[in-house]
């Protein structure tokens, strides 16, 4: 399994992404995520519910197959693995489709965890991945649910509220395929606060969404309060079974 998984990366090193072998530019490195991350977790689609969420918390993760939980977050509290050979072709597979490669290199691919877990009240395991790795200030997450969906994450620093023009525009450098966000799309999303931006392209099986999230990053003792830093993330969200397309 292990020199099948290797044989992919390299697959993907020659042919997903040329441009990051021959430069030598990429300057990856791994990341922690922080104590904390605050998201708009209304607006992701979850509610508060504890007692369904087993041993992944539940405002990291949902047991609603169309609201399936924050996977900007990595689900804690869940046994980690190794992702099958099957399973590391479909993540290759999904990422290169969607976003751009010069966002990722075949040591980041090789870096990805697996989980497995199960909610309450769901009868089956949840087979996921994960890695969260940054370029300077700007943080990447590529994380996903097996079978169902793969999500790219791009986290910069500050409270970016993008006009239609610099979202596209922002868009356009993160995908890997070409898509257009409607003005209807986004004149109905949220400019305000919470800011929540998504689109939802069928035909393509993708999603786009803008949102801020704060990330915990240490402790006022003085004023007892919580150091916070905010970012503010586009998310694109590659779907493999449309059962699962909100």
């Amino acid at each position: 399994m292990k020199f099948l998984a290797s044989t992919l990366i390299a697959f993907l090193h020659i042919c997903f992404l040329p441009m990051l072998a021959c430069s030598g530019e990429a300057d990856f490195t791994l990341s922690r995520e922080p104590g904390n991350v605050f998201s708009p977790t209304k607006q992701l689609g979850m509610r508060f519910h504890i007692a369904a969420a087993g041993g992944v918390p539940y405002f990291i993760r949902y047991p609603d197959i169309k609201t399936p939980g924050d996977y900007y977050r990595y689900p804690r509290g869940a046994a980690n693995t190794e992702l099958s050979s099957q399973e590391m072709d479909e993540v290759i597979l999904a990422l290169s489709a969607a976003v751009n490669g010069v966002l990722y290199d075949a040591s980041i691919i090789e870096s990805l965890a697996k989980f497995r877990y199960r909610l309450i009240q769901e009868g089956f395991d949840r087979d996921e991945y994960f890695v969260r790795y940054s370029q300077g200030d700007t943080v990447y997450v590529i994380s996903g649910w097996t079978g169902k969906f793969l999500s790219f994450y791009r986290g910069v620093p500050g409270i970016i509220k993008y006009d239609l023009k610099g979202l596209q525009e922002n868009v356009s450098r993160l995908a890997a395929f070409d898509i257009e966000i409607p003005q209807e799309t986004y004149d109905k999303s949220s400019h305000d606060n919470p800011y929540f931006l998504e689109y939802v392209n069928r035909d393509k099986m993708t999603r786009i969404r803008c949102y801020h999230v704060s990330e915990e990053v240490g402790v006022d003792t003085t004023a007892n309060s919580l150091i916070t830093n905010p970012r503010t993330l586009i998310e694109i969200t590659k779907f493999i079974d449309k059962e699962v397309m909100p």
